[in-house]
C-alpha cells in the first residue's frame, strides 16, 4: 500500500465522515507513521463520533505460520540453497529459503487458486512466493484496529480486532471499522447522554504529542523508567488512557522518541525488537571490520 499520501487531521469536534474515510487515515495512526493520534470518525447512522487507532500486531507471526496454503519456508540459515529452493529473505549472511519444489507438489495436489495446468500451478506458486516475500520486505504487515466511544464523564465502550493484513489496497479495513462500530453500538445499548451532549459521542484523545523527556541523573532515570532494553527506555506517559512511551538514549544522554503503545507488554516487545536490531547492526559492523582487516593482511 502506498504511503505517499498525507494524513488528514481530525478531532472530536471535526471528525471525518464515515463515508469519506480512507484506509490511510487509519494506517497513519500507527507507530512510526506520520501521525500517532487517533482518527475521529462520524457515523451518520447514529450521529456519533468514534475514535479509532491502528497498531502493528506484534503477536502475529509470519504468514506461513498463521495460515495454510503456503510453501515451506526455512529458518534463518547460512547454508547454500538446495535444489528447488528460492531465496525468500536475506539479512547479512543469513537467509530464509522458500522450497518451490515442495510448494509445486502441494499446489498441484491442493489446486491452489483452482490451478489445473502446469502453467497455472507455477503461477500459483510464484504468487505465494511474492506474497511471502513482500511480508519479509515489510511491504505489508499484520495490524490491529481498536475503536472507542466515550461519554462526557469518561465512561467508554471499546472493541478491537487483530491479525488484519495490509497486503491489498486496504479497503476491507473500512468494512472492519463498520463492524467494530456496530459492536460498540450494541455494547453501548441505551446509554443516555446529558441534554447538552445528546447525539454526540465524545472521543477522548490520547496526548497530542509525547513530551521531551531526558534523564539528567541516575535517580531520575530510574524513577521514569518502567523497563529498558539496551538503550531503549519505556515510561508511562498517561494513565487515562494508558500510554507507554519508548525512548532511545544516545551516547550524550539525549532521549529520542521511538513510539508509544497502550500496554506495557507491547511496548516491551517493541523495545526488545529495536534492541535486537541494534545488536545485529553492531555485529555486522564488527564482521565488516574483521573482513577488511583480513583483506589488508592478505594484501601485505
Amino acid at each position: 500500500m502506498s504511503t505517499t499520501q498525507h494524513a488528514r487531521g481530525s478531532s472530536a469536534a471535526h471528525p471525518i465522515p464515515l463515508e469519506e474515510l480512507e484506509p490511510f487515515d487509519l494506517l497513519a495512526t500507527m507507530s512510526g507513521g506520520p501521525s500517532r493520534h487517533r482518527v475521529y470518525i462520524f457515523d451518520p447512522a447514529d450521529r456519533q463520533v468514534y475514535a479509532f487507532r491502528a497498531d502493528f500486531d506484534l503477536d502475529s507471526g509470519p504468514p506461513w505460520e498463521n495460515s495454510d496454503g503456503h510453501g515451506p519456508v526455512s529458518d534463518w540459515t547460512t547454508r547454500s540453497p538446495r535444489p528447488g529452493e528460492w531465496i525468500l529473505a536475506k539479512d547479512g549472511q543469513s537467509v530464509r529459503y522458500y522450497d518451490a519444489g515442495e510448494a509445486t507438489d502441494t499446489a498441484r495436489r491442493e489446486r491452489w487458486n483452482s490451478a489445473e495446468t502446469p502453467e497455472q500451478v507455477q503461477a500459483a506458486v510464484f504468487a505465494d512466493f511474492q506474497y511471502l516475500q513482500q511480508w519479509c520486505r515489510s511491504e505489508w504487515q499484520y495490524i490491529s484496529l481498536s475503536g472507542a466511544w466515550y461519554t462526557p464523564s469518561g465512561e467508554h465502550f471499546m472493541q478491537s480486532t487483530s491479525g488484519l493484513e495490509t497486503s491489498d489496497d486496504g479497503k476491507y479495513l473500512l468494512d472492519v471499522v463498520r463492524e467494530l462500530i456496530a459492536e460498540i453500538r450494541q455494547e453501548r445499548g441505551t446509554t443516555v447522554l446529558c441534554s447538552c451532549c445528546q447525539g454526540i459521542g465524545i472521543a477522548s484523545p490520547p496526548p497530542a504529542a509525547p513530551p521531551t523527556w531526558q534523564p539528567r541523573t541516575a535517580s531520575q532515570s530510574k524513577a521514569h523508567t518502567l523497563h529498558h532494553s539496551g538503550r531503549y527506555r519505556i515510561s508511562l506517559h498517561s494513565k487515562t488512557p494508558r500510554v507507554y512511551i519508548i525512548y532511545r538514549i544516545d551516547d550524550a544522554g539525549n532521549a529520542s522518541y521511538q513510539g508509544q503503545y497502550d500496554t506495557l507488554r507491547r511496548a516491551k516487545k517493541e523495545a526488545e525488537r529495536l534492541y535486537a536490531l541494534d545488536v545485529d547492526r553492531v555485529r555486522e559492523q564488527v564482521r565488516a571490520t574483521q573482513r577488511q582487516q583480513l583483506q589488508q593482511q592478505e594484501q601485505e
